[in-house]
């Protein structure tokens, strides 16, 4: 009796180890980033972190460069944490860097 109740349980912990790869292969596979619609060309929607970004270019300022210095900024330093370029139009992190 003892042994059929082993036997089923671990059938069962086999079984839903099999479906738990499967679902994380799957998972795995899709398409990360998927535009937001077909007229905004460079906002698109990462699934992974399930939020907004920009795969377009980054906008030039009027001295002629496209990196906007916010390694300098006080807040975010106090955060210890390096910030995400936010240098474009839309004011969104770009996809490279998520």
């Amino acid at each position: 009796m003892h042994r059929q109740i082993i036997l089923a349980l671990s059938i069962l912990c086999l079984v839903l180890a099999v479906l738990c790869g499967v679902l994380t292969f799957k998972l795995s596979n899709r398409v990360r980033f998927t535009p937001l619609s077909d007229r905004a060309l460079y906002y698109m929607f990462d699934q992974k972190r399930a939020q907004a970004c920009w795969a377009g270019p980054p906008k030039v300022t009027n001295d002629g460069s496209t990196a906007k210095d916010l390694a300098n900024d006080p807040f975010l330093k106090g955060l210890g944490k390096a910030p995400l370029p936010t240098n474009n139009s839309a004011g969104l992190p770009f996809c490279k860097d998520l």
